[in-house]
């Protein structure tokens, strides 16, 4: 499996020890659900953030790629 922590698409990347992965690639952000306005879950629906061990239910990525 492809680990979103070593993911240059990985917002947090940077974050020393960050527990939190949020993928920034366009393919992803566009999946994203597109809920009402109003809608109370619209801020966790509009970003792909998850925490890293709770990756494990993550599939392969066919967008992954490795930090350089």
């Amino acid at each position: 499996m492809s680990d979103c922590r070593t993911c240059k698409h990985n917002a947090y990347r940077d974050i020393k020890d960050c527990e939190w992965v949020c993928c920034a690639h366009p393919v992803t952000i566009a999946k994203a659900p597109r809920p009402e306005a109003g809608d109370p879950s619209w801020v966790n629906a509009m970003t792909a953030d998850i925490r890293a061990s709770e990756m494990d239910r993550v599939g392969e990525c066919s967008t992954w790629e490795p930090m350089q």
